[in-house]
């Protein structure tokens, strides 16, 4: 496991190209690039939702600095199928382009 001093600027932080770095911004799991230097990074996190009294879990992912939710991971084929483009009150999603 490596840490990083966050309080470090750009040119004093070894590079690691292919690195990543994850911190915990409630209830979400942020991770992105050892050496980034913009940009939002990722978001992901496990919430329970329920659909018709069947709860199951849903591997959300986020991104951009409102953290909108642009994808939903089911456990099972099944239950994606079902809930293929369900969006969950609660969620901030992407702003659609008109």
């Amino acid at each position: 496991m490596h840490t990083r001093n966050l309080n470090l600027d750009g040119e004093q932080v070894s590079s690691h190209q292919n690195w990543t770095f994850a911190t915990f911004k409630s209830p979400w799991l942020w991770v992105y690039g050892w050496n980034q230097t913009a940009g939002a990074g990722d978001y992901y996190k496990v919430k329970i939702h329920s659909y018709h009294g069947v709860r199951f879990r849903v591997l959300s992912a986020a991104g951009g600095a409102g953290i909108w939710t642009y994808e939903h991971f089911y456990a099972t084929k099944k239950v994606a199928k079902v809930m293929k483009n369900r969006h969950f009150s609660g969620e901030r999603y992407y702003p659609e382009i008109n």
